[in-house]
């Protein structure tokens, strides 16, 4: 019988580590990276998004096709966890499959992706990696890419290409994830939208003023076009001047909270940002998460507003995404 808080963190950079140390995500990899199989289940995390996480590179077409080649072997490493792991977890292409497996007291793995760079200025590889049921798609990482500029460039917006990119994303039912992007580049991706708009793995910067935070007008509009901000465990983005992993379980519920004050709990989530950098002080891995829903009850917070944080919204968003798809 499944839990019945179905619980979800938006996300995780796990397959990046995964690749490159070669990793068993079937086995406990402690001290490798911050979440696996045996530690999703031992924190009662019923599903993660998974992101084929690109840092910005040059923009050629050869270290396109490099980064490319990456962004199909960290989702090839997803599908071969679900096949060879298949009585544990499961692939989740939309909201149905992911409460499907819930119901079996299965894993979810969502797979995303993390930078549109690897795309290049055309939608061909887009459409190939779509098919591979990507939930959402972060429009850049740090550092202009064709499409955006980054929290590095904040006067510089979409591009033309970026408009129409955002348009097959609604076409496609991925959802257009601004975690990154310059507050231009988001407040036009929200004109453009004609879908909700996220952010993945962002916090507040009336807590904590750094560059990657959402100020408060950003957030509202986020929430006013039906999408969700996933507040981030990274420590940098909670406590201004914490170095990794030494802000704690209650700086991050500071930021759940305002949020949720700002906005309402229907628009609000937790995306950890595990093995990009996420992680607290009391909260270093998957297996410390009830930590944060011991807080918020401690705060007051009951079963149904749980329910929401810990998921519901997310799923309310990527449904109607996917509702008002064309493709």
């Amino acid at each position: 019988m499944a839990d019945p808080l179905l619980t979800l963190d938006s996300h995780v950079d796990t397959l990046e580590r995964a690749l490159d140390a070669a990793l068993d995500l079937r086995l406990d990899q402690r001290g490798r990276s911050c979440l696996d199989l045996p530690r999703m289940e031992a924190g009662g995390l019923w599903s993660a998004c998974f992101t084929a996480f690109l840092p910005q590179g040059p923009l050629t077409e050869q270290a396109r096709r490099a980064a490319l080649a990456r962004a199909e072997a960290m989702l090839a490493i997803l599908d071969g966890l679900a096949e060879s792991a298949a009585e544990r977890c499961g692939r989740a292409r939309n909201p149905e499959e992911l409460h499907g497996l819930h119901a079996q007291g299965r894993r979810a793995l969502v797979a995303c992706l993390e930078n549109t760079y690897p795309l290049g200025r055309d939608f061909k590889d887009l459409d190939r990696l779509a098919s591979m049921g990507l939930a959402y798609a972060t429009l850049c990482h740090q550092g202009a890419n064709w499409v955006c500029g980054s929290n590095l460039e904040p006067q510089q917006g979409l591009t033309a290409f970026g408009r129409r990119l955002v348009h097959r994303l609604n076409e496609l039912g991925i959802m257009v994830d601004v975690s990154h992007a310059s507050e231009r580049s988001a407040w036009e991706a929200l004109e453009v939208s004609r879908a909700p708009v996220i952010a993945s793995h962002s916090s507040c910067k009336a807590l904590c003023d750094h560059r990657r935070n959402l100020s408060d007008d950003l957030l509202r509009a986020i929430a006013h076009s039906g999408g969700v901000v996933q507040i981030c465990a990274y420590s940098p983005f909670l406590r201004l001047g914490a170095g990794e992993n030494e802000a704690s379980v209650s700086d991050f519920v500071d930021h759940l909270e305002h949020a949720i004050a700002l906005v309402g709990v229907e628009h609000v989530g937790i995306g950890s940002d595990f093995d990009g950098g996420g992680g607290l002080s009391d909260c270093p891995d998957a297996t410390h998460l009830p930590r944060i829903t011991e807080e918020l009850i401690r705060r007051g917070h009951g079963e149904a507003q749980l329910g929401l944080i810990w998921g519901k919204n997310f799923l309310r968003t990527w449904e109607e995404t996917l509702g008002r798809a064309s493709a």
